[in-house]
């Protein structure tokens, strides 16, 4: 095995300092709900009724296999989910992590990894590091990772995701569940409630908030509905 100051000098020059990320990715504006207000919809059970929302969001990726990945003395430890943006390194159009990804095994994590899907099938094959924040260097995955491009949120101090989910219907009874989501995280719900309304028969109105709903028929199958009024 390669001592670590022979295996340093045979992936990088000492004293280069890696070269810049260029951040592709493009942020722009979320805001509305759905549906629209007075469009006839219809929800499966457990599905969302009725969204309003306003955040920021970035054009990106999701890695869709949680892995670890030996490279070098050290390795990668990519979860499910982690999230990648595009940008240019070099000449290279890339996928890079915000957070550092590639753990040294003194030093702990130092370096983030950009990723390539070299035959463009939507499957990362390659990844590129900066051990100690040196040189750039590329090798193989020795697993290749799926990837599916989509845009990402970015939540602000100023963000809000209001959430009315159809928890079914029996015994004449109409179950609703509320979901609220504010400020910088938008992953784990701020406050959250169970409504149900006595229903007699359909066609019907029922009230949350100010959220306003004409329900033609419901079952445990799905609702089908008329928004009137948001939040």
């Amino acid at each position: 095995m390669l001592s670590r100051s022979l295996f340093l000098g045979a992936m990088v020059l000492s004293g280069c300092a890696p070269l810049p990320i260029a951040d592709l990715s493009q942020v722009s504006d979320a805001a509305g709900s759905q549906p629209m207000v007075g469009q006839p919809a219809h929800t499966p059970l457990g599905g969302l009724m009725y969204t309003e929302y306003s955040y920021w969001h970035r054009s990106g990726a999701r890695i869709l296999d949680a892995s670890r990945q030996p490279f070098g003395l050290g390795g990668l430890f990519i979860g499910r989910g982690e999230v990648v943006f595009p940008a240019r390194l070099g000449k290279a159009e890339v996928y890079c992590s915000d957070k550092k990804i590639y753990s040294d095994p003194i030093a702990g994590f130092v370096s983030k990894a950009c990723f390539t899907d070299t035959g463009q099938d939507g499957v990362f094959d390659s990844v590129q590091v900066a051990p100690e924040q040196s040189t750039w260097v590329e090798r193989a995955l020795s697993t290749p990772l799926r990837y599916s491009k989509m845009d990402i949120p970015v939540p602000h101090r100023g963000s809000f995701k209001y959430e009315l989910a159809y928890d079914g219907y029996a015994d004449h009874t109409l179950h609703l569940s509320y979901r609220e989501y504010r400020g910088k995280s938008l992953d784990r719900p701020s406050y959250t409630q169970q409504a149900k309304y006595d229903i007699g028969s359909f066609p019907t109105s029922v009230v949350f908030r100010n959220v306003k709903i004409e329900v033609t028929q419901a079952n445990n199958q799905e609702i089908i509905y008329t928004v009137r009024s948001g939040f």
